[in-house]
């Protein structure tokens, strides 16, 4: 069973994600404003963190590959800076326009009822 992510990423208490940057875990972190540290491991993971950490600026590379396990010291550096970093911050504020567009995607679907 998988975990209901939305929801995870939705709540208040999550600051940032860790993602392999696959699609779908993107534009969910995305939605939900939330900063993504990425680390992809295969396939288009690696294109989906090039652009967001060197094109859209809004996230951070921790490390890549599944070989390959970044120094604690480093990792806990990059936590840091995505958490105190005001990009990070700015850019969850402006997502906040993609939870106002869910919230009128479900409206206009529930009044087809």
């Amino acid at each position: 069973m998988m975990a209901p992510q939305v929801e995870i990423l939705g709540h208040r208490a999550v600051g940032g994600f860790l993602s392999h940057c696959g699609w779908n875990s993107v534009l969910e972190a995305i939605v939900a404003g939330v900063p993504i540290l990425g680390w992809p491991m295969e396939a288009d993971q690696f294109i989906n963190t090039w652009l967001l950490v060197d094109i859209m600026k809004t996230s951070i590379r921790v490390s890549e590959g599944p070989n390959f396990v970044p120094d604690p010291i480093e990792l806990g550096r990059k936590i840091n800076e995505a958490m105190s970093n005001d990009l990070f911050k700015k850019r969850a504020k402006k997502n906040e326009r993609w939870k106002h567009l869910k919230l009128l995607k479900l409206e206009g679907a529930l009044k087809g009822f």
